[in-house]
């Protein structure tokens, strides 16, 4: 999505959220991959020295990763409301309700600050 909307309103947006899906994903692959893959040799009945510290890096990791994952959420909601709001300024058209136009009288000057700001 990045690439293919090019340098509109919300690039930055786009940028944010790619750069914490690609945090995850390394977390994911450098991290706590290799450590589950490591837990699968264990023995229940004797785990290896040195397990408990292994443990409580993956779960570090795991928050770090999650975070990356819920981080990434925001910037791709706030872009694809930029590409909304930009698409209803371009057509000059109003959200309907129940059939009848609904008013918002500050969301054009809103939507063009932050347009701006994007």
């Amino acid at each position: 999505m990045t690439l293919l909307e090019g340098f509109g309103p919300g690039f930055g947006f786009r940028c944010a959220g790619l750069l914490a899906l690609v945090a995850f994903i390394s977390i994911t692959l450098g991290g706590t991959a290799p450590i589950n893959k490591a837990t699968l040799t264990w023995e229940a009945a004797a785990p290896p020295e040195g397990w408990r510290a292994m443990i409580n890096r993956w779960e570090r990791l795991d928050t770090a990763r999650t975070s990356a994952a819920v981080a990434a959420f925001g910037p791709f909601l706030a872009a694809g409301a930029l590409r909304r709001i930009r698409r209803l300024i371009q057509t000059e058209t109003l959200p309907k309700f129940a059939g009848t136009s609904v008013i918002i009288g500050f969301v054009p000057v809103y939507a063009r600050v932050a347009m701006a700001l994007a």
